[in-house]
């Protein structure tokens, strides 16, 4: 009947249309990434241009501030805050030297408990532990 063979062309058509894809297929994609690059590139180049980097004859004039305005002075902050770190460090030394020296309270001695320092056995280096000094040998 026509109709089937219509349908049947039209089947053996539409599969080798598919196979036609699939070898093109690697080729297309490839010509799709360079279309990308080179859009991405010319883009990259587009912002370049708007921003004036490539108008600039003064590389330093480009420089990023990070103050919080463009009239702050680097050398200026940076020699301000090493003054300040050498006024901290003078104070909190002096600080330190003055709590040091004056006078603290001393705590009394404990009393001396029977179950303290029980020695059933003399140690081998002495009567007194090993970096004790509780009996003078001299």
């Amino acid at each position: 009947s026509p109709s089937r063979h219509h349908s049947r062309s039209l089947f053996v058509l539409t599969c080798r249309q598919a196979r036609t894809d699939r070898k093109e297929a690697p080729r297309e994609r490839a010509r799709r990434r360079q279309t990308t690059i080179v859009m991405a590139a010319a883009r990259y180049g587009l912002r370049v241009l708007l921003r004036g980097g490539a108008l600039r004859s003064n590389p330093a004039a480009g420089k990023r501030s990070f103050s919080s305005s463009p009239l702050h002075d680097d050398a200026h902050e940076t020699a301000k805050w090493e003054k300040i770190t050498y006024a901290g460090i003078v104070t909190c030394t002096v600080l330190s030297i003055y709590n040091l020296s004056q006078d603290h309270p001393h705590h009394p001695e404990p009393p001396a408990y029977q179950y303290l320092h029980v020695r059933n056995k003399e140690f081998p280096w002495g009567p007194d532990g090993l970096f004790e000094r509780k009996h003078a040998e001299h």
